[in-house]
């Protein structure tokens, strides 16, 4: 006789799941970081999430295959980009002339 899946997980137990760690983003990575851009209410426009939070927060990591892009952007814009921490941000004109005079 031959018992089915049903039969046997309800002997044995179910197996369980493991949940997946999340893992922290890597901004020398070549990953964008989906959570921040959700958790700062950032949604796709026509396909394509955005590269810099509302905090100025770089989303791309250094090695994502349009990082330079990202850069040089935001230098048109008259921003900085410059690591703090672990992350990288963009940091604009004001903000550069303030923190040179501290």
């Amino acid at each position: 006789m031959s018992y089915g899946k049903n039969i046997l997980s309800t002997v044995l137990g179910s197996p369980r799941k493991k949940k997946k760690k999340k893992r922290e983003f890597d901004a020398e990575g070549s990953g964008y970081d989906y959570d921040t851009a959700k958790r700062e209410g950032m949604k796709p426009r026509d396909g394509h999430w955005g590269s810099v939070s509302q905090s100025g927060m770089i989303l791309k990591g250094a090695g994502h295959k349009t990082f330079h892009k990202t850069v040089e952007a935001e230098k048109r814009r008259g921003n900085k980009i410059e690591r703090r921490g672990k992350r990288y941000f963009s940091i604009g004109p004001a903000s550069i002339r303030s923190s040179v005079h501290r």
